[in-house]
């Protein structure tokens, strides 16, 4: 008979971790897909999806629970 030992082992804290929560729209029709992304005139030519960080204590269904900004651009 063999017995089993369990060992403990410490990790270090992580520090300053987040959580995003970004919503992927498209749409799929034979013509052309399509993508929902921002585009921001603060970041020319670059494009994000519309998301946004989990703040502490909140769920990951409620964390998307935003309005949508103004000016939203399908590409």
């Amino acid at each position: 008979m063999t017995q089993s030992s369990t060992k403990q082992v410490k990790l270090p804290a992580l520090a300053n971790v987040q959580v995003g929560v970004d919503p992927v729209i498209f749409s799929l029709n034979t013509q052309q897909s399509r993508l929902l992304v921002l585009q921001e005139e603060a970041f020319l030519g670059k494009s994000s999806l519309p998301g946004t960080l989990v703040s502490d204590g909140e769920s990951l269904d409620n964390a998307g629970d935003w309005p949508w900004p103004f000016g939203t651009k399908l590409s």
